[in-house]
């Protein structure tokens, strides 16, 4: 006979499918009439963008372009130029197995770009980036609970579960008219980039009110002439509110936001006809909502009157998951081999990456970064040189037991002209932990009496049993077939073990 389990059902995030693949750029390009000759390339850079993702019909689509911009020394005037030529791209997956609920997370890493001048107006390159793309959905998980047969004996163990409650994902639109106040006119852009950091997370009835900070960064040309740069950094908010379906007030928010792309044009004001820098970000933000449940699961089982064969299956699950930003400040000093530098011009963030890591029970967050520096040698020639800066962040702040996600952002880069050779720079740094407990366990996930097998029939209204101190109630009934309430009952018995050395007895029938 087969006892009868009653179940609860949560949910808990699985990802059904994972790839990465590598994405050659190959392509000849000759600059347009606009742009003056090569003299010289200080910096190639590829920076892969996701316009779309599709998941229909068990194929996930994802298209999107390889933004390459080429900073060079022209060969008229000596100075710093730029270009820019998107090449777009394509790639399709094959998935199986996928619920109503997910999300697509697709990243691109940067892997690598060689740039050739075949003449002063015709470049060759030649590079790669990686597509990491994944499948996440919500899957439901069975946790045991209840008997519903009275001869079942069941024993409990209480467990916080992070139940995940909602799994959502939106693509927005952010755009921003950024007035240039007393800085002087865009004639040409030669860097830019864009930095997040999440403000604030607020869950409410299936929806989550989202502000951010965002951050423009931008080298560009004011003085065509005379080559003149200009530096401008401009900070503005982010607002969203997220439809998340199942999402609670007590819930914790595990967020993700991140740019897909983004374009920056020059215009003017209609009233005042001041000259204004319009920027279009288009945006992901994915949202995982987890809400912490109690519940007793089935750790054990038997019958007071057949044998029992039991079925158990390991459980491990989160508990207790928190969200936590802590901030860092990395310096390091950077070497320059081969010159001598008198100023800079720009630093910017080429990339960012962080990953958890246990070592002698100590978790630290190893961090990779790549940094380009744009300057000038003694002799008022421009140079460009990057560096990797690794290193571990050890959080001062006790976190909890998993790291679930982290993400780092650079919030500013300053630096320091130590000599000719040498530059100190102190990076500031925002790390976006989500952590929790793990709670491992092995659940009765099925109850079966032994075919043909009956206890020994004991004719004795009571057995005698001389118990050492700390044995479990529990065992001593499993070890008699009787149960637990009988056995506390016929003994003037509270709590869960045996306080001292004593006789028990115990009752048969």
């Amino acid at each position: 006979m087969e006892y009868k389990l009653s179940k609860t059902t949560l949910s808990r995030p699985e990802c059904v499918f994972s790839t990465v693949s590598e994405q050659a750029v190959d392509v000849d390009i000759t600059l347009p009439d606009y742009c003056p000759d090569i003299e010289r390339i200080l910096r190639c850079s590829l920076k892969p963008c996701v316009y779309s993702k599709n998941l229909s019909g068990g194929q996930l689509s994802v298209d999107g372009g390889a933004v390459l911009r080429i900073l060079y020394v022209d060969s008229s005037k000596n100075c710093i130029r730029s270009f820019e030529h998107t090449v777009p791209w394509s790639e399709t997956f094959s998935v199986k197995d996928v619920s109503q609920q997910y999300v697509i997370c697709v990243r691109c890493k940067p892997e690598y770009i060689n740039c050739r001048a075949m003449s002063p107006r015709k470049l060759s390159l030649h590079g790669a980036f990686s597509l990491y793309a994944k499948v996440i959905c919500k899957q439901p998980a069975d946790f045991y609970t209840e008997s519903e047969e009275d001869d079942l004996q069941i024993l409990r163990k209480g467990i916080t579960v992070s139940s995940l409650c909602s799994l959502c994902e939106e693509q927005f639109s952010h755009s921003e008219d950024i007035p240039l106040g007393d800085k002087p006119p865009v004639e040409s852009i030669l860097q830019s980039g864009i930095t997040l950091k999440i403000t604030e997370l607020r869950c409410t009835d299936s929806k989550l009110m989202l502000s951010a900070q965002g951050e423009l960064r931008m080298m560009y040309l004011c003085d065509l002439e005379k080559g003149r740069m200009e530096h401008l950094s401009y900070v503005f908010p982010i607002s969203r509110i997220i439809d998340c379906d199942g999402l609670t007030d007590d819930a914790v928010a595990d967020v993700d936001l991140f740019v897909q792309s983004f374009d920056i044009t020059v215009s003017r004001d209609a009233l005042s006809d001041e000259e204004l820098l319009r920027l279009d970000l288009k945006l992901c933000a994915r949202v995982m909502g987890y809400r912490e449940e109690q519940m007793d699961v089935i750790c054990d089982a038997y019958s007071v009157s057949n044998p029992v064969e039991l079925t158990k299956t390991p459980v491990t699950v989160s508990s207790d998951v928190s969200s936590d930003t802590l901030g860092h400040i990395q310096k390091t000093t950077v070497g320059i081999e081969n010159e001598s530098i008198s100023e800079v011009l720009d630093i910017s963030l080429i990339s960012a990456s962080a990953s958890p890591m246990m070592q002698d029970d100590v978790l630290s967050i190893d961090t990779k970064l790549k940094i380009g520096l744009l300057m000038k040698n003694t002799d008022g020639e421009p140079l460009y040189i990057e560096r990797n800066i690794d290193f571990a962040f050890i959080p001062e702040k006790a976190l909890k037991e998993m790291v679930e996600s982290v993400c780092v952002s650079v919030d500013s880069i300053s630096f320091r002209i130590v000599d000719e050779k040498h530059i100190e720079l102190r990076i500031d740094l925002s790390y976006h932990i989500v952590s929790s407990n793990c709670v491992r366990i092995s659940q009765v996930c099925a109850a079966e009496s032994v075919e043909g097998a009956e206890r020994p029939v004991d004719d004795s209204a009571l057995i005698l049993y001389y118990a050492d101190k700390g044995e479990s109630f529990w065992d001593i009934s499993k070890e008699h077939a009787t149960k637990v309430s009988d056995l506390k009952s016929e003994n003037a018995l509270e709590g869960d073990t045996v306080q001292e050395k004593m006789m028990l007895l115990i009752p048969t029938a």
